[in-house]
């Protein structure tokens, strides 16, 4: 399995696949003037008006120091109600992030996102809705496949819910460099 973390080797093809989202062109490591562009043109040309967004993850903790580890996308967690609107945001968010050469994680949680920094070493459950069930990677020869197997599919939409617990397995692996800062409210309601 492909190392989430390979540098793309330009020698070889590149394909990405978020469900039906599908792209040939690789994207680069976040920096904050490209996010920030990106998040000013999502945010004017999508109706956010019903959804709270949130910046979290690796990407929102980067604004405050340096962290140890790679960044390689940039997360975001809407809560609002789930209907076609919010399907378009997601959609065009991951579309829009793709144009900018960004891997734009956006999920929809039931529950506003945990604030790691009050984190008492217990996990929860969340029902976490995607416009994919699977993510495909393939580079350097080589791929990596996600598929959320429990996902089911939400009538007439193309939204997927699954229950996942948090912090994730992956987000326990920094207790020795944990979050420190809360996640970042960048839309109200």
């Amino acid at each position: 399995m492909l190392n989430r973390h390979d540098i793309w080797d330009k020698k070889s093809p590149f394909l990405a696949k978020f469900g039906d989202i599908i792209t040939n062109e690789p994207w680069n490591r976040p920096t904050h003037d490209v996010v920030e562009a990106f998040q000013d043109e999502w945010f004017s040309t999508s109706d956010i008006s019903s959804f709270d967004i949130w910046l979290v993850g690796s990407f929102r903790e980067s604004f405050e120091r340096n962290i140890s580890w790679n960044i390689w996308d940039v997360d975001y967690v809407i809560n609002g109600d789930i209907n076609k609107i919010l399907q378009d945001v997601m959609m065009e968010g991951r579309k829009l992030g793709l144009q900018y050469k960004l891997f734009i994680d956006v999920v929809h949680f039931n529950v506003p996102p945990l604030d790691y920094t009050k984190y008492e070493g217990t996990q929860i459950e969340i029902i976490m809705t995607k416009t994919h069930k699977t993510f495909r990677k393939e580079m350097n020869n080589d791929y990596l496949e996600v598929t959320q197997n429990d996902a089911e599919k939400i009538d007439n939409l193309n939204l997927y819910r699954s229950k996942v617990m948090y912090p994730s397995e992956k987000q326990l692996m920094r207790l020795d460099d944990w979050y420190q800062y809360p996640p970042l409210k960048v839309h109200s309601r």
